[in-house]
């Protein structure tokens, strides 16, 4: 993962010197950065530049302060503490008597000079409290008098990472040199408990790799906990490509004022989106259907569409120092918006074929399938996460190409419980995934059409409970006896033959066989 959120850094870098360069504006990113040096002096002039891309313009500029700066991160990143208390140098304390007087002498001011900062005319002093003041500038600055000496310490980014080296190895690009090893914002995908892990297992980068590596958060994608939702896990993915050009193409798409709120730290725009999620890969889903239905909306699904494939998208979740991580490849994201705009143009049939005045008022004609049903897989719990928490792990069986029944039986038998409605267009959602990802749906057509008949001739009846004696069956005798059972109440026989075809086994098959009953018994139409 290091090295593909590198690729995303060196991407930025490319970008920003073609930005200024204009006899560079035209080569490749490869050739941009043949000539790159990157030193003290080209961190200190850019280092802003990723935390405006990551946190959009309206909350971040060029003449924010380093302290401003690391507040925000800490909203995203698990920035330490010490960060703020890094202390530049000390001087004697002569010039105690002119910052009482809210003076700022020259001795000061040379000696910032020299340490790499120059104040402005407009730099002022203010005593905040006995033996402590603060210069307030571009960067802000603290004095404190400790010991007969003058401390001054900085917010600052510079001073705790890149301007803070010592002699070591490098763990990216392994050159003993200047290294660095505090990361929290260099690479924050990446964080152990200091306390337990090794010195000589922490990361440290040199300067160059230090500093690419940061500008990777120019490309990380997040969604942050939501004040009302505590137990909310924080979502970034980036995405990668060995091409320089398919990686700079679908970031330049996702990277728009519809999939980005502007107004909110560039975050995921989830209050536009169809679906509401709580849980990782619920969350991903839902913002990959409005990216694609984004990219429908605007021609552009061809040309993307060619990109996506050689692309993967890199997901890391959760909170506190504990992450998750997956790797989505580019043939799962090229399936998945195949599938995306296969429901979407259906769905826009279905709904020119509805009355006006019965037309969904929520759901828009691109949305009808998708929200209809992922909507509908959530179950009152009355804690918005522990709601999603099944339709979570249904969903993440659906970024590995595989389609959970079985969870999802358990959704619509809690959903039956709850008296909450059977999730609409049930089998158009199904049938499409499967047909997508090449998937066997015949002998899924087969128990499903099996469980629906069966359900027609329960509906109505004092046998539509007996689905919950099918449910309890632990076993495969269990379930075949419940089955015998359930044909001797009917009257009717059932062909069990689709069920013992089924190679996944049983428990699989009665899960199919239960959603179909399920659908005829409290589900709306057969196209449903």
């Amino acid at each position: 993962m290091l090295g593909e959120y590198y690729r995303n850094g060196e991407l930025f870098i490319a970008k920003l010197i073609r930005r200024r360069e204009e006899n560079k504006a035209f080569l490749t990113t490869d050739e941009v950065l043949k000539d790159v040096k990157i030193d003290d002096e080209f961190i200190k002039e850019n280092f802003r530049e990723p935390v405006i891309e990551f946190l959009g313009r309206s909350n971040v500029s060029e003449r924010s302060t380093e302290g401003v700066i690391i507040d925000l991160f800490r909203k995203y990143f698990e920035v330490s503490g010490n960060v703020k208390k890094k202390m530049l140098f000390s001087m004697d304390i002569e010039c105690e008597g002119d910052l009482n007087e809210s003076v700022i002498p020259e001795k000061l001011k040379n000696r910032f000079k020299t340490e790499g900062f120059t104040l402005s005319e407009g730099a002022a002093v203010t005593k905040r409290k006995e033996n402590e003041w603060v210069i307030g500038d571009k960067e802000r600055f603290v004095v404190r008098k400790k010991a007969g000496k003058l401390n001054i310490y900085a917010n600052t980014i510079l001073y705790a990472s890149f301007l803070n080296t010592k002699r070591g190895v490098c763990s990216y690009c392994g050159k003993e040199t200047e290294v660095f090893d505090h990361i929290s914002y260099i690479f924050p995908l990446y964080r152990k408990i200091d306390s337990i892990t090794p010195d000589e297992a922490k990361l440290r980068f040199c300067k160059k790799c230090g500093f690419t590596l940061y500008c990777g958060m120019a490309y990380l994608y997040k969604k942050g906990k939501s004040k009302a939702r505590k137990a909310e896990k924080n979502i970034r993915f980036f995405f990668y490509s060995h091409d320089f050009d398919a990686l700079e193409e679908i970031n330049k798409h996702f990277n728009n004022q519809e999939m980005l709120d502007v107004s909110n730290y560039n975050e995921i725009n989830t209050n536009r989106f169809c679906v509401s999620a709580f849980h990782p890969y619920e969350t991903l889903f839902v913002t990959l259907f409005e990216f694609v239905k984004y990219l429908k909306r605007k021609n552009l699904i061809k040309d993307v569409g060619e990109v996506i494939k050689n692309v993967k998208l890199i997901l890391a979740a959760g909170s506190g120092q504990i992450y998750s991580h997956r790797s989505i490849e580019g043939n799962i994201l090229d399936k998945l918006t195949r599938f995306f705009v296969t429901i979407i143009e259906e769905s826009e049939r279905i709904y020119k074929g509805i009355e006006r005045n019965k037309r969904p008022k929520k759901e828009g004609p691109a949305d009808l399938i998708f929200s209809g049903f992922f909507k509908n897989l959530t179950i009152n719990k009355g804690d918005f996460g522990e709601d999603c928490r099944l339709r979570e792990e249904f969903t993440r069986h659906l970024f590995s190409e595989g389609m959970d029944f079985i969870t999802l039986s358990a959704i619509l038998m809690e959903r039956k419980k709850n008296n909450q409605r059977f999730p609409p267009y049930y089998t158009n959602f199904i049938v499409t995934y499967m047909e997508v990802f090449g998937m066997d749906k015949e002998l899924f057509e087969r128990i499903n059409r099996l469980g629906y008949e069966l359900g027609k001739e329960m509906r109505g009846t004092n046998l539509e409970n007996f689905v919950w004696e099918i449910h309890r069956a632990r076993g495969a005798e269990q379930f075949y006896t419940s089955l015998v059972e359930l044909q001797a109440k009917l009257k009717t026989s059932i062909d069990l033959r689709p069920i013992n075809e089924y190679e996944k086994g049983w428990r699989e098959a009665k899960a199919i066989l239960l959603n179909g009953m399920l659908n005829a018994i409290y589900g709306g139409k057969r196209n449903e």
